[in-house]
């Protein structure tokens, strides 16, 4: 009696170790519900991640859009500056132009007092004022275009020879009924427009203007 009881406690002991180990040692399952809030962060993290890439990308497509947008801003002001300073250094060459020749004429009837008579020479003087005048406007017009050094260098030269013309003009207006004196000034004044085309050639070219100067 007393050796049955003995088996049985000691059967009763081995059978209990083993549950008590796993209850001490394996972890307990994960509920549904404990699963299912895993792959929900999970999930969260993934697209938490996904917007920096979307903004890096956005972010350069916008850079790319703003560079664009500026090249092709500076290439219409590129533009608009060409065509502008087009027309003024039309104007300009043309109204040299008619000076030069109006210069050269006067020189002409004056070289010989027989072929002069002081009505021509007031005709092609008055000329030469207003071309001269015309000119003038149109370079108040092409300098603010001048963004360059070089732009402005030349369109200082160009006033500077337009200036040295007038000041040969200026006493020329009381001489008209003197051949030789009107002779001089003439030549002298041809000259002078001559030499402002090459400041008018520079400042045509730096500005992609395609008009033929002089």
């Amino acid at each position: 009696m007393r050796n049955a009881w003995v088996v049985i406690v000691a059967v009763s002991c081995l059978a209990g170790i083993p549950s008590a180990h796993a209850a001490g040692s394996t972890p307990s399952p994960a509920t549904p519900s404990q699963k299912q809030n895993s792959r929900y962060q999970q999930g969260s993290q993934q697209q938490g991640s996904q917007p920096q890439g979307s903004q890096q990308q956005g972010s350069q497509q916008q850079g790319s859009m703003q560079g664009q947008q500026h090249g092709q801003h500076q290439g219409g002001q590129t533009a608009n500056k060409s065509y502008e300073a087009t027309k003024h250094i039309a104007v300009i060459n043309a109204g040299l132009r008619d000076a030069e020749m109006n210069s050269r004429m006067l020189a002409d009837i004056s070289s010989d007092s027989r072929s002069y008579d002081q009505t021509h020479g007031q005709l092609f003087y008055k000329n030469i004022q207003e071309s001269v005048s015309e000119a003038e406007e149109h370079l108040s017009h092409l300098q603010p275009l001048a963004t360059t050094q070089q732009e402005k260098n030349q369109l200082q030269q160009l006033s500077k020879n337009i200036s040295d013309a007038k000041n040969t003009m200026q006493p020329m207006q009381n001489q008209l009924n003197d051949p030789k004196m009107v002779h001089d000034s003439a030549t002298k004044l041809e000259k002078q427009f001559s030499s402002s085309m090459q400041p008018l050639r520079q400042v045509a070219q730096a500005m992609n203007s395609k008009v033929k100067i002089g």
